[in-house]
Order: structure tokens, then C-alpha cells, then sequence
């Protein structure tokens, strides 16, 4: 018998992207250093980079369905309720989502979160993403050149893993078994 794998969807499909995209990408990086190659392919930097941020949206978004009870499914509820619940979805940013729902989450009274490291990079996460999706034509050779890196690849992963080990420690909420072992090894 196969040993348990994580749950099949989006947000453990993400970060098997983003592993899958980061172990390309050092394989890359490590021909161009072998060849000395001036300039190499970077699809998998940029890839790596936003699937840690698609990730980590998809996972605040999971969150918020588990906490507010809707794990089930939204069948049972009312158009009204089902509208409320997209504009929550839809309409909230990303740095909402991780500032004032995991304030929400936590036992205490709602602390303000936006000064811790992981909060930070959380918020150099989107804006690389912002910056490699909402571009202006003549800039865009200057800005993916400065993000594109292996470094910042190897970032994105370890924001990632800090936001998640951030996450859990601010709700004291039990870690799933694929988390502790496939993200916070």
C-alpha cells in the first residue's frame, strides 16, 4: 500500500508546482553555470515564483472555508448567503486575507499583524506577482530581468513555508499531516 498523500486540489497542486518549477529551475541554473551560458531560459524562476503566490492564496481561501464552516460545501446556503460569501472571496486582498482573517482565526483580541517579517514578505511575494502579471509592455524586459532570479525563486519558496509556519503558530490551529511534512519539513 502506497503511503497517504496530501489531499487532491488546487492548493496542494500549487505548491506541487512550485517544487516541481523550483527543482527546474535549479537544474538550470546549475547548467548555466556549467556552460557559462549568458542567457537561459527563466519560464521556471517565473513559474516557481507564481505558483508560491497562487499557493498561498489558494490556501488563505481553503482556510477561510474550513474556519467559517463552509468544508461541506455552500449548497445549503441562500443566494444572499452565497453572494456575501463571493464578495468575501473575490473582493478581499490578498494582504487582507493574511492580516485581518488570520487576526480573525486567533484566540486573542485582533492583534495588528502587518509588522511581522512574514506579514512583509507575504506583501514582496504579491508584488514580484503583481509586477510579472500587471506590466507596462516597455518595462517589462527590466522588471522580469530584476525578478527572475534564482534567488528570488528560492525566496518564494521559503516565504511561502514562513507564511504557513506563521499561520498555524498565530492560530494555534493542529497542523494536517501533509503540511508538517510536505511544507514545513
Amino acid at each position: 500500500m502506497s503511503p497517504v498523500r496530501k489531499p487532491h486540489n488546487l492548493i496542494t497542486e500549487y505548491w506541487d508546482d512550485m517544487e516541481y518549477f523550483l527543482a527546474e529551475a535549479e537544474k538550470v541554473e546549475k547548467w548555466r553555470k556549467e556552460t557559462d551560458a549568458p542567457i537561459f531560459p527563466k519560464r521556471y524562476i517565473r513559474h516557481c515564483i507564481l505558483s508560491a503566490f497562487l499557493f498561498l492564496e489558494a490556501f488563505i481561501n481553503g482556510e477561510y472555508f474550513e474556519q467559517m464552516n463552509f468544508a461541506d460545501g455552500i449548497a445549503g446556503l441562500k443566494p444572499i448567503q452565497k453572494r456575501d460569501l463571493e464578495t468575501m472571496i473575490i473582493k478581499t486582498s490578498f494582504d487582507e486575507k493574511w492580516s485581518s482573517w488570520v487576526a480573525d482565526f486567533m484566540e486573542q483580541s485582533k492583534p495588528n499583524l502587518q509588522n511581522e517579517v512574514p506579514y512583509k514578505n507575504l506583501l514582496k511575494l504579491k508584488s514580484w506577482r503583481n509586477q510579472l502579471t500587471h506590466y507596462k509592455l516597455h518595462e517589462l524586459f527590466i522588471v522580469a530581468h530584476n525578478i527572475q532570479t534564482i534567488s528570488n525563486a528560492r525566496e518564494a519558496r521559503k516565504f511561502s513555508q514562513q507564511a504557513i509556519r506563521w499561520y498555524y503558530d498565530k492560530t494555534k490551529f493542529e497542523v494536517p499531516e501533509w503540511i508538517a511534512r510536505d511544507i514545513m519539513n
